[in-house]
């Protein structure tokens, strides 16, 4: 049975446990408006009882305990709790083997973001979907140096206090120790390997970074009293967050509400940040299924954070030089200085209006195809076997390249894989997947890999799938 056909009374019992932890916490609300697509699609997909029942024995049989299953070689270990061997599920690819323990190469620990050279943005991989993001600020702009990490998931395990649960099978590429002062730290959901609060403690100990989050995630369900007096809380609709001359953005992305201990269904609220660093655009994907429509609109909403940072500048250096000459004034002052100003910020904003593509400052739900695009997107392209049951919650690596072309991006990197063994595919298989998806489809893979620039040279456009400790510059 669907869940559009459940009756009324068995969706009301199957909503009790949510529908009471949002009478008393703070929680994240779906906007109406926002449950179907412009197509008319829903991108909140769920699992039927069959299949969700299907889904257990899957798991069980890749996670914990397979039965009669024979014995693996001392360097595999492919039930991820227990490491014990798995055997085929009927109707299912059967989970493969990952290994045990990957030896990493070892890489210089990542610069302060006061020395990374202006105009470029450094990206630094470290593992899963932690990323460093870095910035030296812009010269006569708002931008002040930022060093933001984005999921920070530095446990063993993806679990209870970082120790129980499914084991990561390579080291951060940085450890905490190492990692610069740290302004910001972004969180896309409240699953364990997206928040993992044993992390957050420690960045939270060592640097005292803002937290931004959905609301929900940051709100106090999940987060103790002392890293929620330094968290902002975000909805889908709400206007961009301006911090540090940087504007972010809450996005809606498709897949099913994560939850953090099965009760808490959808409670935290989830997705994509879309992130403005003085000229670089930046969307952090998080965990996300393939949705174009979606993902048009994430694509949309990039141009209109450029539009709006572009008239805040503008009317900043307005104001500015009036206050200068005459002091603190408002637009709609009875005074013959405020009427000259604020002829002057409606001349601005017709200027800069005038300047875009024609129907972005029009709140269109696609981007122009003239207008500038994302210059980075952090894809996910692991966790999507079994195909039957979760390709409709993970991307695929085919999907994500295609999604790096939706999103205009010039460069994405791949995320969320050969980490931790969530999906059943074999380990390595995502980036070879993408890599020939980006030979069918005319993107360049890895085109770092191939030039001779220097370490501080800006990246060509294309698809990158970096190992934990990697960095490029774009």
């Amino acid at each position: 049975m669907s869940p559009q056909m459940r009756p009324g009374w068995l969706k009301a019992i199957a909503g009790l446990p949510r529908s009471f932890l949002k009478q008393f916490v703070v929680h994240f609300d779906i906007p109406k408006a926002g449950l179907t697509t412009p197509s008319g699609a829903s991108f909140l997909p769920s699992l039927t009882l069959k299949e969700a029942l299907a889904l257990t024995r899957y798991r069980w049989s890749q996670w914990i305990f397979p039965p009669r299953a024979p014995s693996g070689s001392p360097n595999t270990a492919s039930g991820a709790l227990t490491g014990t061997p798995v055997r085929e599920t009927p109707s299912f690819r059967p989970p493969s083997l990952w290994p045990s323990r990957l030896p990493l190469p070892k890489y210089p620990p990542p610069p302060h973001a006061e020395e990374v050279p202006e105009g470029l943005l450094r990206v630094q991989a470290i593992g899963h979907g932690s990323f460093l993001l870095q910035t030296s600020g812009l010269r006569g702009s708002p931008l002040r140096p930022l060093s933001i990490i984005t999921d920070p998931f530095f446990s063993t395990h993806a679990g209870p206090w970082g120790r129980v649960g499914v084991r990561r099978v390579s080291q951060p590429g940085v450890s905490i120790s190492f990692l610069p002062s740290i302004d910001i730290v972004l969180l896309t959901s409240p699953s364990y390997d997206s928040m993992d609060m044993k992390t957050l403690k420690e960045l939270q100990s060592a640097f005292s970074p803002v937290i931004i989050g959905p609301r929900g995630t940051v709100g106090p369900l999940y987060l103790p009293p002392k890293l929620r007096g330094s968290a902002y809380s975000l909805q889908w609709e709400d206007e961009p967050l301006k911090l540090g001359g940087a504007f972010f953005s809450l996005l809606p992305t498709a897949g099913g509400a994560p939850s953090r201990w099965g009760l808490d269904k959808g409670v935290g609220g989830w997705g994509a940040f879309c992130v403005l660093l003085g000229t670089h655009q930046v969307y952090v994907g998080g965990a996300q299924g393939y949705n174009p429509a979606l993902l048009a609109a994430a694509a949309a909403t990039a141009q209109q954070q450029r539009l709006a940072a572009a008239l805040n500048e503008q009317e900043a250096a307005v104001r500015e030089k009036y206050e200068a000459l005459w002091g603190p004034l408002e637009a709609d002052d009875p005074t013959p200085q405020a009427k000259e100003m604020a002829t002057e910020l409606a001349a601005a904003r017709h200027r800069i209006l005038a300047q875009q593509p024609q129907g972005q400052h029009e709140g269109v739900s696609k981007a122009p195809r003239d207008s500038p695009g994302i210059d980075l997107a952090l894809l996910p392209i692991g966790g999507y076997e079994p195909t039957q049951l979760l390709q409709r919650f993970h991307m695929t690596p085919e999907e994500a390249v295609e999604a790096h072309r939706l999103l205009g991006c010039r460069a994405t990197i791949a995320s969320r894989f050969d980490v931790l063994p969530l999906g059943a595919e074999p380990f390595g298989e995502a980036p070879q997947r993408a890599a020939a998806a980006c030979v069918e489809r005319g993107v360049p893979f890895n085109p770092h890999a191939k030039t001779q620039g220097g370490p501080s040279s800006k990246a060509d456009p294309g698809f990158y799938t970096l190992q934990p400790g990697e960095a490029i510059y774009v």
